[in-house]
């Protein structure tokens, strides 16, 4: 655990990091290594966590790949932290990018949003960071159960 917990810790440290002005900067290898640490921090023999990550490479300015990535960090760990209550389920994140939009979108097959449900700070968070993207995330209960929550995202401003 102390391995996977240093790992995700240089990933956020990286993430952390300005470049110059203008200057672009990869996201799907520091996307996929955060996702993958979160997932492994939470998971044990009691609760097994099958993830799919599909990371298309996504070029940003270091502060629109810290919205991105912090935004897809937030939704895999409120799936961890409520879709699967008593077991283990399955999470899927994606990352989708075609001439006019990019879209992120964290998936899981767990309890979904429930009546009772509130929106949190970590809601607000999440809608603050979606702002600087240019998109609104949208949260929609999946059929059979789960959540999908996604942000497409338009590549002009960002590019």
């Amino acid at each position: 655990m102390a391995t996977n917990a240093c790992i995700v810790a240089a990933a956020y440290a990286e993430l952390a990091e300005d470049q110059e002005r203008g200057t672009t900067v990869p996201c799907a290898d520091l996307l996929t290594r955060i996702v993958e640490g979160l997932v492994a921090l939470f998971e044990d023999s009691a609760r097994v966590i099958r993830l799919r990550c599909s990371i298309a490479e996504l070029r940003l300015t270091s502060e629109h790949r810290r919205a991105l990535v912090l935004i897809a960090s937030e939704l895999v760990l409120n799936a961890l932290k409520y879709a699967f209550p008593e077991t283990g389920g399955s999470i899927e994140v994606s990352l989708s990018v075609d001439v006019s939009h990019a879209r992120l979108a964290v998936e899981d097959d767990g309890v979904g949003l429930g009546a009772a449900a509130k929106p949190g700070d970590g809601s607000r968070i999440l809608d603050e960071l979606a702002v600087l993207l240019g998109a609104p995330i949208e949260r929609a209960g999946v059929s059979g159960g789960g959540l999908l929550a996604s942000v497409q995202i338009p590549r002009e401003p960002l590019d």
